[in-house]
């Protein structure tokens, strides 16, 4: 069965106006799975009441990736150059196959301070 990525908003969320640095303020155990090199989108849905994120590779940090890939074929071997070459193309077309990080938020206190934070905006 080949994996098929399916957009939020068909599951009846909405597209909030949060940004990566109100997430990682307010959901601390974020920081850990989140780095400058990736960006974070964030949705909303309101019954029940949930925040999704979805993490992916800035546009780049995909550049660099492919920029390193000779080096990336010298550490690996050359024997292991199609391992390398489809590892690259799955993180370059991230939700296409998806090789991105989704989480869900739906416990207090997170979701209260995440609405504060929309409402800010």
């Amino acid at each position: 069965m080949k994996y098929e990525y399916k957009h939020p908003t068909t599951y009846g969320y909405v597209k909030s106006k949060l940004t990566k640095r109100d997430v990682l303020s307010a959901v601390p155990n974020m920081k850990r799975h989140v780095n400058i090199l990736q960006r974070v989108d964030v949705y909303y849905k309101e019954v029940p009441e949930t925040y999704k994120f979805e993490i992916t590779d800035k546009t780049y940090a995909t550049i660099l990736m492919w920029v390193t890939f000779p080096l990336a074929v010298l550490v690996h071997g050359i024997g292991n150059i199609k391992d390398v070459w489809e590892d690259h193309v799955r993180h370059t077309f991230q939700k296409k196959n998806g090789a991105f990080t989704s989480y869900a938020v739906w416990e207090e206190p997170y979701v209260s301070t995440l609405k504060e934070l929309e409402r800010k905006k």
